[in-house]
């Protein structure tokens, strides 16, 4: 939404340290802040998209098949990687490949067709990254069988969605994902017949101050 190079500086980090961008999928709203004003915003990174979801959005035939409405989201997608694919830096993978060390790429296609979701281990701790798994954080949790009207596929989005619900409960995982509120960070539990969002407790951190 045009804020993430300014975030990205206020956490410390200049754009062009950025090598590797992992995009959960090629909805406008996560994909199209690669690139400012038609050129690579993250010069020296590399993007990565499934295959699924780039064979769908990036196809040229499938646009003009798409509803007129529909029509200029696919142009947008396409033109902000376009950068990326002139200097061959567009990477769409296919499932099982292996990406990066301590990544697991797992696929959760329904709200596009290759809709990605990743988790990360280190030090004995996971952390998935679900993309839009959730939309309504105040009713998908507690009802997942509510789809919305940007999926590609409700019927196969609901039931990604209830896996990935009864795998972060089971396992405890730590869930980072769009759509939730500040600071996007937290667990998923069993509540019901549902589930329910608990957020990381989150504050600003005072220097010198000693935890207890």
């Amino acid at each position: 939404m045009g804020a993430i190079k300014s975030n990205l500086r206020a956490a410390g980090y200049q754009p062009e340290q950025v090598d590797t961008i992992l995009l959960t999928h090629l909805h406008p709203d996560h994909a199209c802040g690669v690139s400012d004003q038609g050129k690579a915003a993250f010069p020296n990174a590399t993007v990565y998209a499934s295959k699924a979801d780039g064979d769908y959005w990036l196809s040229k035939e499938v646009a003009l098949k798409a509803p007129k409405d529909a029509q200029p989201m696919f142009k947008m997608v396409q033109d902000a990687v376009a950068p990326y694919a002139e200097q061959g830096k567009l990477k769409l993978y296919s499932p099982g490949e292996q990406l990066l060390p301590g990544l697991e790429v797992i696929a959760t296609p329904g709200h596009t067709p290759g809709h990605t979701s990743y988790l990360f281990s280190s030090g004995g701790q996971k952390l998935l990254l679900w993309g839009d798994i959730v939309h309504s954080h105040s009713l998908q949790f507690a009802e997942p069988e509510v789809a919305v009207d940007f999926d590609t596929d409700s019927k196969q989005a609901i039931a990604t969605r209830q896996k990935v619900f009864a795998d972060a409960a089971k396992n405890k995982l730590w869930v980072g994902g769009a759509h939730l509120p500040f600071p996007g960070l937290g667990h998923v539990r069993v509540e019901g017949k549902g589930y329910a969002w608990v957020p990381v407790e989150y504050a600003p951190v005072v220097k010198g101050e000693k935890k207890p």
